[in-house]
């Protein structure tokens, strides 16, 4: 049973990812500021999802971004190799972008379930995993695309997106522990105020990690012409040979509804 309503173009999946990661960030910083729950300006995306109700809608929004990040990771994987069949250099690079891209969303799901207030170490680990293993996921795949010989304003801008990312994260991690550590241990850790020690710093690491945000956001989104040219569907067969007291004569398909 081959279920058509599946094979569609695959355009709307990166779509999909940019649009959920984007409502993930705006949606509980606006409830975070409208409560007070951290000041307006650029606070670390992670301190949006610190309390609730916020945490909430964080919470689940990510979830599903890393849902449909992974999906898309893989699609992916998929493309490049059936594209790169026969090189096996490009065919080793894939694998491996496809290990750094299920580990960054696993990461990004340890963020959204362990809020830095409750587990500040497992949240840590997945945030380094989520932006660390995201930043080497987009090195990797802009480098099989020169690989492939596909040159263009594509390819260029993914090039572009994936060395910034390395930038904007270590810019992220040197500020956000040079803000914490100048930061008044006594005073609360999401509240910053300009006159705080560090906050300068931390206005650096914040911006930094919202701009990194962005380049995940305009990286997936470089996919949108390239999966316009695939489809997926999903064909369901029941195997009969496999059921105790069945014979190989005994096999059937189901067929369509």
């Amino acid at each position: 049973m081959c279920m058509d309503w599946l094979a569609a173009e695959l355009s709307w999946l990166p779509i999909i990812v940019s649009l959920l990661l984007l409502c993930s960030i705006l949606i509980p910083y606006c409830i975070a500021v409208s409560l007070s729950h951290v000041t307006p300006g650029l606070p670390f995306i992670s301190d949006n999802g610190a309390l609730p109700p916020e945490s909430c809608v964080f919470g689940q929004l990510l979830n599903m971004t890393a849902a449909a990040a992974l999906a898309c990771i893989f699609i992916r994987f998929k493309q490049v190799h059936v594209i790169a069949e026969g090189n096996p250099k490009v065919s080793t690079l894939n694998r491996v972008g496809l290990v750094l891209g299920m580990l960054a969303t696993l990461g990004m799901s340890l963020v959204a379930n362990f809020q830095e207030t409750n587990v500040l170490t497992v949240h840590m680990i997945g945030a380094m995993m989520c932006f660390g293993l995201g930043s080497i996921y987009e090195i990797v795949h802009t480098w099989i695309t020169f690989r492939l010989h596909s040159l263009g304003l594509k390819t260029y801008l993914r090039l572009l997106l994936s060395v910034s990312s390395v930038i904007l994260y270590i810019l992220t991690t040197v500020f956000g522990k040079k803000a914490i550590a100048a930061h008044n241990g006594s005073l609360d850790p999401i509240i910053w105020h300009p006159g705080d020690e560090g906050y300068a710093q931390h206005q650096v690491a914040t911006t930094s990690e919202w701009l990194l945000a962005i380049s995940f956001l305009l990286y997936f989104a470089t996919y949108i012409p390239d999966f316009r040219w695939l489809s997926i569907a999903v064909e369901v067969r029941h195997d009969y040979e496999r059921i105790p007291g069945r014979d190989s004569a005994s096999t059937q398909i189901i067929p369509e509804l």
